[in-house]
């Protein structure tokens, strides 16, 4: 996983924030085509497309359409920890042309709640950054709050990367990170705008078609300040899956007219 920051930022005015539809594969199958990049794996194609197709891109789009940032969830099958096999996601294929505007935490805090939200694995978020990658270890770490965890050779077999094992460092988001990554997400969506830390340029957020600003903002908002983000990031990690089990729970309780607050 990597940021791409060779480009000169083309950027003014506004970026529009969103996640794919079937429709945006021809310009992100050309967006990868043209900004390859070593930390960057080219996963072919086939698997570009599908992920634009299930909406499991984040697309920050310039004002003229283009692409300025991309970033894909990745499902693999894989050991779990309890023995047995099941569904792992990875968070990758970042790449961006937008230079100076610190989009990064954003871009991977929104990739995780909406997975979360919407599609979360059995197993684990993970990522896996070549060892020479250390600027975005830093950010996964310092920044969005990710664990470097130990990688063991099942699970570099399982997601196809076997010989590499000792060249990745590997990580893992939490469910006892999720609060500190949707408080990146709804700053963003609060302040409406990002800031080039260099010059100052400010590019103002187009969210309306941004999930977690819309359909999921109340979930958002739960999780970054309310009671269960709370009890989230004050527990040891949990399973993802009945995590969301849970939560919708809570959440459907707590909206409920007339009904005791959980």
């Amino acid at each position: 996983m990597s940021v791409q920051n060779q480009f000169q930022s083309a950027a003014t005015g506004s970026l529009t924030i969103r996640f794919s539809t079937p429709a945006d594969v021809p310009a992100v199958l050309s967006f990868y085509h043209a900004n390859q990049h070593h930390n960057v794996d080219n996963r072919g194609d086939a698997v570009f497309q599908d992920r634009t197709e299930q909406g499991r891109v984040f697309l920050a789009l310039m004002p003229d359409n283009s692409i300025g940032a991309s970033s894909m969830s990745h499902p693999f099958t894989t050991p779990l920890a309890g023995g047995g096999t099941g569904s792992s996601t990875e968070i990758g294929s970042t790449l961006a042309r937008v230079d100076g505007f610190g989009l990064y935490p954003f871009i991977i805090s929104s990739q995780i709640i909406h997975e979360f939200l919407e599609k979360p694995p059995e197993g684990v978020f993970f990522a896996c950054i070549h060892t020479d990658n250390t600027a975005v270890l830093s950010l996964l770490t310092k920044k969005v709050g990710w664990d470097v965890v130990p990688g063991t050779q099942e699970f570099a077999d399982a997601i196809g990367e076997g010989p590499n094992l000792h060249h990745f460092n590997w990580l893992n988001a939490s469910t006892n990170t999720f609060a500190h990554q949707a408080r990146i997400v709804l700053a963003h969506i609060d302040a409406g705008y990002v800031e080039n830390r260099k010059t100052g340029e400010r590019l103002n957020l187009d969210l309306s078609g941004f999930s977690l600003a819309t359909k999921h903002r109340a979930a958002l908002t739960e999780l970054a300040n309310g009671a269960f983000g709370q009890m989230l990031e004050q527990s040891p990690a949990k399973n993802l899956r009945q995590t969301l089990g849970l939560f919708s729970a809570y959440m459907a309780l707590k909206s409920a007219p007339n009904a005791p607050k959980p």
